[in-house]
């Protein structure tokens, strides 16, 4: 059986917790904080198609 991380709608509170569940699963579907017009958090940008933590969130 394979695993999968995965949302429908989420900001990058959520989505940075599930981030750091992603090294045990075999999938992740983290992107879904693009959809949400004005994220307030910022803490996960995308480059590339790599989502990465952003060093800058004060």
């Amino acid at each position: 059986m394979r695993t999968m991380i995965g949302c429908m709608v989420e900001t990058t509170i959520g989505i940075s917790s599930g981030m750091n569940l992603c090294a045990l699963a075999d999938y992740a579907d983290l992107d879904s904080f693009l959809l949400i017009k004005e994220e307030p958090f910022h803490l996960i940008r995308e480059e590339n198609g790599t989502l990465l933590f952003n060093s800058n969130v004060s």
